[in-house]
Order: structure tokens, then sequence, then C-alpha cells
């Protein structure tokens, strides 16, 4: 796939590398400060090349691709910290990876038939419900009468995930559907 150098996908490009950053100061020196601020900055990257990709036209099959795939490991990568330092329960991070695991076998499938399925407003809504809970769960460090406050809000984006994923389901199934109708027919040609 080839790379086109424009704004948005080279904002995607940072947020790859801000994974690592995050991780490194997670995990290093344990500057939790610092990783949440480069997980927020990470978050508005995404806002901001979005935002510049549809406004300007600047909308490439790299950035359809990569950019969801940039959020979704910074947010897997975010909610591994928080597990393994115990900061938050496993559920969250085991249901986050089977959630994904799923979305993109589905998507590599349906990547194969030329189907790309763009994010939809419930995909968006669990993204931001999920990113706004880690960030709430760091801060729980600092204000404790922030907790249970990050469950509430990582559960609404569990649920809002459940959503989203039942969607795409949907959209998978009717392609499928869709592709074995016209198979039956193009069989039926034949004879």
């Amino acid at each position: 796939m080839k790379i086109t150098w424009n704004v948005p996908n080279i904002l995607t490009l940072i947020r790859f590398v801000l994974i690592g950053v995050f991780v490194y100061l997670f995990a290093v020196p344990a500057n939790y400060v610092a990783a949440v601020i480069v997980f927020v900055v990470a978050f508005l990257t995404d806002v901001l090349d979005g935002y510049i990709a549809r406004k300007y036209h600047m909308v490439t099959d790299f950035g359809k691709l990569m950019d969801p795939l940039a959020d979704k490991l910074m947010l897997i990568a975010a909610l591994c910290c928080l597990t393994f330092s115990g900061m938050l329960h496993p559920a969250f991070l085991i249901f986050e990876l089977v959630k994904e695991l799923g979305m993109i076998c589905g998507a590599g499938l349906l990547y194969k038939k030329n189907v790309v399925v763009y994010a939809r407003i419930w995909g968006k809504l669990a993204t931001f419900f999920f990113n706004a809970g880690v960030v709430l769960t760091f801060l729980v460090n600092f204000f404790e009468k922030i907790y249970p406050w990050n469950m509430v809000v990582l559960g609404i984006a569990a649920l809002l995930a459940v959503i989203a994923a039942a969607q795409y389901l949907h959209t998978f199934l009717e392609n499928r559907k869709g592709a074995k109708a016209a198979s039956r027919g193009a069989d039926i040609r034949k004879d």
C-alpha cells in the first residue's frame, strides 16, 4: 500500500511513534503524568487528522486502514500498562483484545473483497469513552474521588463497543449474503 504524504497521514505515523513513547514513559521511569499527556496528545492528533482529512479531501486508503490501527494499538497499549500495573481490572483488557481481534479478522476478510467499513457513530463514541476512561484511570492516582467514575466510563465504553461490533458484524454478514447471492446468480447464468 502506497503512503500519500499528507498532513493526516503524517499525524497517523506520529501516533504510531507516540505509542512507544507512551509505553516507555509509563514503564521505564514510571512517569504517569508524562504518559497521560502523551496519551491525550495522541488522541488529539487522531481528532485533528480526521478533521483535516475530511475537510480538505485528503482521505486515502492508507489513512482508512492505518488511522484506526494506530488508535487501537494506543488504546491496547494503555490498557496493558494499566492492567499490568494493577490500576485496572484485566476484564477491560481482555474484552478489548477479543473485540479488536474479531474486528481485525472481519476487516481483513472484507478488505479482500474491496469493502472498507468506515467508523460509525457507535464506534466513535466507544473510542471516546475508552480514551476518557483511560485518562480518568490515570487520574485516580492523583484524585481518589474519581473512582469509581473511571469504571463507569469504561463500562459505558464497553457497552458502546458491543453495539459497534454488532453493527460491524451486521455489515459483514450483509456483505457475505450479497456475495453469495451474486455467486448463485453467476452459477445460474452458467447453466
